[in-house]
């Protein structure tokens, strides 16, 4: 704790008007020991968080640029998908959920709940596995090859429900056939009676970034029903990504 308070201190000497410092003036603005001062900042080097030029000056790093992106990606996300949220929501009247990718789960980050006294709660910043969900099963389909097939490998399958899938090649049987179809379906896999359908969202360099779902009762969502809301959230995931100015999905092997 005492060395991430260190390191903290030190990112946040750099501003605007100071970009670079040398150690000198790191350990003199922060009175650490010059020895503990290079070490950390050698470390944050490492790690990307803290760049280093041929005067031995150091200044933030590209990882501060690439972190920064994906919030003001999921802000974003989040501002643009609400408007189809809203639509999908009054179409159905069924709880809808917009989600993004943290690992091997997927986290809630806006929906609105259906006005049934029966319905699916959401509850943002709730997580999720990836695998078992529409909502996850959504983004993972339509990653790429490689990194999907490494995150099912990460990935610790539990049997949330009789449905659910925990055998790699089922899994991998279902990934086809989402991305056949343009959609995923939780057919009460994670929860007992409670049916899901999630779409990709993708952005500008046409990289699945988010995914919308709808979810109800199983009572409710019959197959009939499942494949009209089908319709309408591919529908919403396409509007959302032509907003975030994708143009087409590289969708790969």
């Amino acid at each position: 704790m005492q060395t991430f308070e260190r390191a903290n201190e030190i990112i946040k000497l750099f501003s605007l008007e100071k970009t670079k410092l040398n150690l000198s003036e790191i350990v003199e603005l922060t009175d650490l020991p010059k020895s503990s001062a290079y070490r950390i900042c050698e470390s944050l080097v490492s790690l990307g968080y803290l760049k280093k030029d041929d005067d031995k000056n150091y200044s933030l790093g590209l990882r501060f640029l690439e972190l920064g992106s994906i919030v003001l990606s999921t802000l974003k996300i989040r501002e643009i998908a609400m408007e189809e949220i809203s639509k999908l929501h009054d179409l159905t009247n069924e709880s809808i959920h917009l989600g993004v990718r943290d690992g091997t789960e997927v986290i809630s980050i806006e929906g609105l709940e259906s006005n049934h006294s029966l319905r699916t709660k959401i509850w943002i910043g709730k997580r999720a596995p990836l695998y078992c969900t529409a909502v996850g099963k959504a983004i993972l389909a339509f990653l790429p090859k490689a990194e999907r097939e490494q995150l099912l490998r990460k990935i610790n399958f539990k049997k949330y429900t009789n449905n659910t899938l925990i055998e790699f090649d089922s899994l991998l049987e279902e990934i086809k056939k989402i991305r056949e179809n343009g959609y995923a379906i939780d057919n009460m896999e994670h929860e007992e009676d409670v049916k899901c359908i999630g779409a990709p969202i993708f952005d500008i360099q046409n990289s699945v970034v988010a995914s919308i779902s709808l979810s109800g009762p199983s009572s409710r969502i019959t197959k009939e029903k499942e494949n009209e809301f089908a319709i309408l959230v591919k529908s919403s995931a396409l509007n959302i990504s032509k907003k975030l100015a994708a143009s087409s999905p590289v969708i790969g092997e």
